[in-house]
């Protein structure tokens, strides 16, 4: 059975807010019932579609069920837009800062034994 959730290669190159919105205007459907779905204040959702705020990390989950996208991928955009905010919004350090994680990424695996 194919799955109903939409991915990053329909709506590439957004930010997270952008994203998010797109995803819920492809399914027709309005903030507040997305907010219902997921249990958060309207008036928080817009602003993060907005890109004025950032979801909450435990609300991540059921942003995900309401708006019908992959979890991982909303993790990713999330802790995309949270290193680009700690960046100061910075787009050359934000880059660079991705790129050094992803040289290093194999030293934060939890089975490295270097990590330890």
């Amino acid at each position: 059975m194919a799955s109903n959730r939409l991915t990053s290669h329909l709506v590439p190159g957004r930010t997270l807010g952008a994203w998010l919105r797109e995803v819920r205007q492809t399914k027709n459907l309005l903030v507040r019932q997305i907010a219902a779905l997921a249990d958060v204040e309207p008036s928080h959702l817009n602003k993060v579609e907005l890109d004025q705020r950032l979801p909450t990390a435990d609300s991540l989950g059921r942003l995900a069920a309401a708006y019908g996208v992959h979890l991982a991928e909303l993790k990713r955009r999330y802790i995309a837009r949270k290193m680009f905010s700690e960046c100061g919004d910075d787009p050359e350090l934000a880059a660079a800062a991705a790129a050094q994680l992803q040289e290093d990424a194999a030293a934060y695996r939890v089975d490295n034994p270097a990590a330890k």
